[in-house]
């Protein structure tokens, strides 16, 4: 499975799961969430992994695991919002080409 990281262009084939790797300040209440999924993606999971050097305040990964449906040239946006929050901190635009 290929995993991609911002700034990234994601290119796949139908069928294929990708997964797209994103800094986040878990631990503060911080999450990413799919602003406009792109057109022929199914999401299949979103799951946060912890820092690897156990620092307190250290910034977590949120990986969304992602299936490509149907072949397609579009973009996915992501916002970064704490938990109740409705002002998005950060946004994201991602290029995603899905190849027959």
């Amino acid at each position: 499975m290929k995993t991609f990281e911002p700034g990234e262009s994601i290119a796949v084939r139908v069928a294929e799961q990708f997964e797209l790797r994103l800094s986040v300040l878990a631990t503060a209440g911080y999450q990413w969430q799919i602003g406009e999924k792109a057109p022929g993606l199914t999401v299949l999971e979103s799951h946060f992994e912890a820092p690897a050097d156990d620092r307190i305040g250290g910034a977590s990964h949120q990986i969304f695991r992602l299936r490509a449906d149907r072949p397609s040239k579009s973009t996915l946006r992501l916002v970064c919002t704490q938990a109740g929050g409705t002002t998005p901190i950060q946004t994201l635009s991602v290029p995603v080409t899905v190849r027959g």
